[in-house]
């Protein structure tokens, strides 16, 4: 006997999708069918636990509109070659396996050494590269990057709404210019993003891990011997800086926000580099 559709007329493989069927009083899907069903059981093995007087019930049944929790991993570093001196820095701590030297690379004792596991958008994806990249910057942007991490991803980076993050400088130095325009800052940087990337599982990273990437690496086409920038070269960069910015389409914009606070720090003490006329970048 044929069974009948809403307006009660009979359905039958000619009249109706093949892929419907009658369930709980009602046209469902194959699929709403079987996952209609697959909550049942669960629900009733989780009640049955209870009833059971069970320590250690199942979890509940997850809806599929939910999302699942976000798992992290530590993101594990080595010091790169050659040197990255920072300022000193309250708390700082030197990553795993370095030595206990004043130009090793370090890491701030606030950071957050997590990855989101397998991220499943590309939110998360911006996130682990964000926080990956958090260590290298100056301490201002620090603050705002931290603060939009705190603000999005609670579960994994809400402990930066309440961070010390130490005092930013005063008055601008050649050794803090020297620090920011070095070749070693964009190799410490390109080491935590490719630790960052080990560490979440993921084998494509999207075009904004890789746009960036190429940011970074800007700062070695513009340094001459003895790794240092000179002026003239550091108007080239600050160019080339903003023409990559100006070709991030709109999907990986935020990138090129990232490349920004890179690539030209702000500090509440001035500016890197004065447009004072100087034939020495640094005295």
């Amino acid at each position: 006997m044929a069974k009948k559709d809403f307006e009660g007329k009979n359905k039958n493989s000619k009249t109706y999708d093949k892929d419907w069927v009658f369930h709980g009083g009602a046209w469902v899907t194959k699929r709403q069918r079987k996952s209609a069903i697959s909550e049942k059981k669960q629900g009733a093995a989780y009640r049955n636990s209870i009833d059971a007087g069970n320590t250690t019930p199942p979890v509940p049944p997850v809806s599929p509109f939910k999302t699942a929790p976000i798992l992290t991993t530590p993101v594990t570093t080595t010091p790169p070659p050659g040197s990255f001196p920072p300022p000193p820095v309250p708390g700082a701590k030197t990553f795993p396996g370095g030595a206990a030297a004043s130009n090793t690379p370090q890491v701030p004792t606030w950071w957050i050494n997590q990855a989101i596991q397998n991220p499943t958008d590309p939110n998360q994806q911006f996130a682990n590269v964000a926080n990956a990249l958090l260590p290298t910057l100056a301490p201002e942007d620090q603050r705002t990057l931290a603060s939009y991490l705190a603000t999005n991803f609670k579960e994994v980076y809400g402990k930066y709404a309440n961070t010390n993050f130490g005092t930013a400088p005063t008055e601008m130095t050649d050794s803090l210019r020297k620090q920011y325009l070095s070749p070693q800052r964009a190799q410490f940087a390109l080491s935590l993003l490719e630790k960052m990337k080990t560490a979440s599982g993921s084998q494509n990273m999207g075009a904004g891990y890789d746009f960036l990437k190429n940011a970074v690496s800007l700062i070695n086409q513009f340094t001459g011997t003895g790794g240092a920038m000179g002026r003239e070269h550091y108007g080239q960069f600050t160019a080339a800086v903003s023409s990559l910015v100006g070709q991030a389409g709109k999907d990986i914009s935020a990138y090129g926000n990232l490349a920004q606070l890179f690539n030209l720090p702000k500090f509440t003490a001035g500016p890197l580099v004065s447009n004072t006329p100087n034939a020495k970048l640094f005295s």
